[in-house]
C-alpha cells in the first residue's frame, strides 16, 4: 500500500513539474464553448478528472467484489450446515453397519 502511495506521488511531483513548465494559455474547446486557459490548468484538471473516473471504477469493482464475497459467504455457510447433516447421517449409518452385521452373522450361524 505505502509503495503505492509512493508511486502516485512522484507521478504528481511529475505533472505538477510538467505543468509548470507549460503555463502557456491555450486554447480549449468543450463542446461548443471554446476557453482561453493556461496549459497548466488544463492538465492538473486532467490529471484530477482521470484520478476520479479511476476512483469511481475502483469503488465500482469493489462493491462488486463485497457482493461476490457476501455471495460466496452464505453459499460456504450453506454448504457447511449440509456437510454436517452429511456427517451426522454417515456416522449413524456407521453406527447401524456393525449392528446389520451382526444379524447377518447370527442369521448365518443359525441356518448352518
Amino acid at each position: 500500500m505505502q509503495i503505492r502511495f509512493i508511486l502516485s506521488l512522484i507521478l504528481a511531483i511529475v505533472v505538477a513539474l510538467f505543468a509548470v513548465m507549460n503555463a502557456a494559455p491555450v486554447n480549449v474547446n468543450l463542446f461548443f464553448a471554446q476557453f482561453k486557459l493556461s496549459l497548466a490548468i488544463v492538465i492538473f484538471a486532467s490529471a484530477v478528472f482521470g484520478a476520479v473516473i479511476i476512483m469511481i471504477l475502483g469503488m465500482i469493482s469493489q462493491a462488486k467484489m463485497k457482493l461476490k464475497i457476501k455471495e460466496l459467504t452464505k453459499k460456504n455457510q450453506q454448504l457447511a450446515v449440509e456437510v454436517s447433516k452429511l456427517k451426522e447421517v454417515s456416522i449413524i449409518k456407521e453406527k447401524e453397519i456393525p449392528i446389520v452385521d451382526s444379524l447377518l452373522h447370527v442369521n448365518q450361524s443359525t441356518e448352518n
